[in-house]
């Protein structure tokens, strides 16, 4: 080694410290350095992450404990700083390690290095020799238990990385859509074999509320592993076979160390092309004898793939009773009914549909009778339009093809609640924010359970629709808070007098009683079905802004009438200015200055209105 030293910086988390310190471990082997490690950053943060939340406590030190490091000191760390500071930006340092001078590695150096490629940080330590000796009866179970399963890791990122992301403005990928289509891929993919799912997290809540509910509504396998030390949830996580890692370093490093030749790891970068594979090989293939032909051949409002999405849901939950709002031209409502019949009337189908019948629903012609028995069809009415003569009851599936404005959605789902089941799966259009919030884009992104948006892998893009499936109460309870919003200010289905999608009819207009109406109705049926708690808040809320959308209608109208003047007047005023602009060049012809300014004086006009509104002189001047 050569008189000059390169200090490694060891910062912040379990990985993080393995990585630095990996770094350092390969640069003292490859360049023959004499390397030195800075740990202030411990005693700067005190020991805890960037917020003063969570623990950091320097671990790689005390396991790894016959490495050898010298640490640095701070006139050390001095003199490198300013001699050559590497700072993580440069795949290539390799240039700058041969160089003989003092060098300051940054932390970011060894995540660019273990990114690249170029350390294969599972060849620098053999994590049994370090860990075994560090656990307690309780881990070692922990550990027979996985050996004896087809283990897989699913690992939770949240508190100070979620931070991080939302102060870089990074958007956080790993949602609970994703994990959720991560476990079904997995629970698929081995479904052969004996599968369970352990959960590492660093927040207990989220992992109550958000994924227990997964797990037992889908019968899968699970366990939490919680209240151990950083280093001993990576040692457990290095044996588990397979890994979903949500967001940061933490699972991908700790997958680097699975011995298992056919392991699978999962994140946010990889999900798209399993999501893609799962789906053509276990989705499509299965259910693309019902879709018909006609998805290939005009563009329909509902795809193709988002259809197999729905038949798929269908199929797993094992749907009895659907009801779709908005007929559109059929061709949703025929697949649906064709599959019911094919699997031995599986499901009943009941549509509304505000429109008329000649406007809508052309594919219903091509009904088998089998098929005709299992429909139901509520022709220009809606869900606002139940009373006792409505056969309704047991519905698990709500299917909104079209409508999601904001209150008819809620609304809809606050007359169908009585006949909906104890959990209910809705399928929601309009659920990504354009310039207005739509009902469905509200219920949508208020609920944790689990959802998901869908994804076209056609167009490789997630396309406007997805689904959540919720408890009747939980429904509520977003239907509650989502009632203080205000209604957009453009013209709203629900200010409507009819609730009809063909408006050329001039009196299907705005009408601000018919919105009084609906809503007495609605408070009529709210009576006796609802607490009063519920029923008078979300009530009181509708009215609320029934007034605020009438004072914010009628300024609207003001403005625009005033608008419209003003573009006139700005017409009359551009006019008048090429009139005078005329009467001037013609001025100028007259040589007598006198005779001149009388014929302007005459002819110009000064403004739009005249004081006596008295036709001027048409004479000509005399000369």
């Amino acid at each position: 080694m050569n008189d000059k030293y390169v200090i490694c910086s060891i910062t912040t988390g379990f990985t993080d410290q393995l990585i630095n310190f990996a770094t350092a471990i390969y640069i003292r082997e490859k360049y023959k350095k004499n390397v030195k490690l800075d740990i202030s950053w411990f005693s700067v943060y005190e020991n805890t992450d960037y917020l003063g939340i969570e623990k950091r406590n320097l671990e790689v030190l005390n396991i790894f404990n016959d490495f050898n490091f010298e640490i640095a000191t701070k006139k050390e760390i001095d003199i490198a700083l300013k001699s050559i500071f590497i700072d993580g930006r440069y795949e290539n340092i390799d240039k700058i390690l041969k160089s003989n001078k003092h060098i300051y590695v940054g932390p970011y150096v060894g995540h660019t290095l273990f990114y690249y490629g170029h350390i294969n940080i599972s060849s620098f330590f053999n994590l049994d020799k370090y860990f075994i000796n560090l656990l307690n009866e309780k881990h070692k179970n922990i550990l027979n238990d996985m050996s004896s399963f087809e283990s897989v890791t699913i690992h939770i990122r949240r508190g100070d990385y979620m931070y991080a992301l939302k102060i870089d403005g990074r958007k956080n990928n790993a949602s609970l859509d994703y994990i959720y289509t991560s476990i079904k891929y997995l629970n698929n993919t081995l479904e052969n074999k004996n599968i369970k799912f352990y959960i590492f997290s660093n927040n207990k809540k989220y992992i109550k509320n958000n994924l227990i509910p997964i797990f037992q509504n889908n019968n899968i396998n699970f366990e939490i592993i919680e209240d151990n030390p950083e280093y001993i949830d990576f040692y457990l996580m290095t044996k588990c076979k397979h890994i979903i890692s949500s967001l940061g370093k933490f699972a991908k490093v700790a997958f680097k160390f699975i011995k298992n030749e056919n392991k699978i790891f999962i994140d946010t970068d990889n999900i798209y092309n399993l999501k893609k594979e799962y789906f053509y090989k276990n989705i499509c293939e299965k259910y693309c004898n019902i879709i018909y032909e006609e998805y290939n051949n005009i563009k329909t409002y509902i795809s193709k793939n988002n259809m197999i999405y729905i038949l798929d849901l269908i199929e797993k939950n094992n749907i009895k009773n659907i009801c779709q709002i908005g007929l559109l031209d059929g061709l949703e409502t025929h697949t649906l009914l064709k599959y019911s019949a094919d699997n031995n009337n599986c499901f009943n189908l009941l549509c509304f549909e505000n429109n008329e019948r000649d406007i809508v629903g052309i594919e219903l012609k091509n009904l088998t009778e089998n098929e005709k028995k299992l429909f139901t069809l509520y022709i220009e009415q809606s869900p606002l339009d139940i009373d006792n003569s409505f056969n309704i009851k047991n519905i698990d599936f709500i299917f909104f093809t079209k409508e999601n404005s904001n209150p008819l959605v809620f609304i809809y789902l606050i007359y169908l609640f009585p006949f909906m089941k104890e959990e209910i799966i809705i399928v929601f259009n309009d659920i990504i924010s354009g310039k207005y919030y739509s009902g469905s884009y509200c219920i949508f992104n208020m609920f944790n359970g689990e959802k998901n948006q869908f994804y076209n892998f056609n167009t490789n893009k997630y396309d406007n629709i997805g689904y959540i499936k919720i408890k009747k109460q939980e429904l509520l309870n977003i239907i509650k808070k989502i009632s203080v919003i205000e209604y957009d200010g453009y013209i709203n289905k629900f200010f409507m007098n009819k609730l009809i999608d063909n408006r050329n009819d001039y009196y299907n207009y705005f009408d601000l009683d018919m919105s009084y109406i609906r809503l007495n109705n609605l408070k009529q049926y709210m009576k006796d079905k609802f607490d009063i708690e519920y029923s008078n808040y979300i009530i009181s809320n509708i009215e609320n802004n029934i007034i605020n959308y009438e004072k914010q209608y009628y300024k609207n109208q003001k403005n625009n009438f005033y608008s419209q003047n003003q573009i006139h007047i700005s017409k009359i005023e551009n006019i008048i200015d090429k009139h005078n602009k005329l009467i001037n060049s013609i001025s100028w012809w007259i040589p007598i200055k006198k005779l001149r300014e009388n014929f302007k004086n005459k002819f110009i006009r000064p403004d739009q209105t005249r004081p006596d509104q008295t036709r001027p002189d048409q004479t000509r001047p005399n000369m």
